[in-house]
This record gives structure tokens, C-alpha cells and sequence, in this order.
């Protein structure tokens, strides 16, 4: 049977898939994306994993209250497995170059300076994105916000780092080191 519905958001269709499903919804009249991470669909979660998914949601959840610059999370859940409701944001970065092939210089020093912005507000209360790309890079009537911090790092708790994780290409140079 397919799904079609997750915490009274009716889910009308797929938008985006990586390491999680992407979902554009609907609840009230007002249009909403739930991030669905793939691999936790299809099996039960560890006592860790669960403390790591709502970590990490917690996290997302309280920066996106106060900067403007950081798609918004609404609620987040774990039935029927776990979930994430956030802003529906109407294109990305890599979207946006790939229909206009560059921007002017201003264009990029504003979008540059506000996802900066949006890094330093994060870092400051001990957060680290490790995965800014033009994917993650949205945009909300012409106004750019950092999305997906599903492989965000929160360093105020004790955590090692056992392994790469992170896209290769957009990725600062300490992060490939072994």
C-alpha cells in the first residue's frame, strides 16, 4: 500500500531523493517538504540512531527559529518512521545555474554573505553543516537558506569522527584527509 499521508500532511509527490526521500506536502492549504532519510525506511533503528536522528532534528529545528537564512523545521517525528517537516523551499542553487549559467558578482556576494551569515550563527552554537553544495543552498521567494543538515556535526556533545561522510567536491580539504 502506498503512502500517502505522514502526521496529517498529505503527501502529493516526490521532489527530491539522495540519502533521504524529499516530499512536497500539503496540510491546511499550505505546502510544506518532508525529508524522509531512505535507509531508516527499511529497517529498524538502533537506541543510537533514533538519539542521533532527533539530535540532529533538535538542532536543525532550534537554528532555523532564529536565522532567517536556515530552512525552517516545523515538527519532526519518528511513525511511521522517521520524518522531518520543513519549509517548502522553491528552487535551489544548482537549479538556478543551471537555467541562468551564471549570476553577477552582486548576486553571489549576497547569496555568499547570508549562507555565511547562516554557517556563522550555526558554528556559534556548535553545529557544522559538512555538506554545503549548490544542492543545499535553497531558495524562498529569492531568499537563499541552508538546507538539509542531515550529516550536520553537533560538536558540543562528545563524538568521534569515524568516517568520511559528505560530498567530495564541495568539501573542505581537512574533511578527505584520513
Amino acid at each position: 500500500m502506498p503512502l500517502n499521508e505522514i502526521a496529517g500532511y498529505h503527501l502529493i509527490k516526490l521532489i527530491g531523493t539522495n540519502g533521504s526521500e524529499v516530499w512536497l506536502a500539503e496540510k491546511n492549504g499550505k505546502q510544506y517538504a518532508i525529508k524522509i532519510p531512505k535507509m531508516q525506511v527499511t529497517k529498524t533503528m538502533s537506541r543510537e540512531e533514533i538519539e542521533e536522528f532527533i539530535g540532529k532534528a533538535e538542532a536543525w529545528e532550534k537554528l532555523s527559529e532564529k536565522h532567517e537564512n536556515i530552512v525552517k523545521v516545523y515538527e519532526y517525528g519518528l511513525k511511521p518512521f522517521p520524518y522531518i517537516v520543513m519549509e517548502y523551499c522553491e528552487t535551489n542553487l544548482r537549479e538556478i545555474l543551471r537555467e541562468r549559467g551564471k549570476l553577477s558578482v552582486e548576486e553571489s556576494l549576497e547569496i555568499a554573505l547570508k549562507v555565511a551569515e547562516a554557517l556563522e550563527y550555526a558554528h556559534h552554537y556548535g553545529v557544522v553543516h559538512r555538506d554545503i553544495k549548490p544542492e543545499n543552498i535553497l531558495f524562498q521567494e529569492g531568499e537563499p537558506k541552508i538546507g538539509d543538515w542531515g550529516i550536520a556535526k553537533i560538536l558540543l556533545k562528545a563524538t568521534t569522527r569515524t568516517g568520511y561522510t559528505g560530498t567530495p567536491l564541495y568539501s573542505a580539504p581537512e574533511q578527505l584527509d584520513p
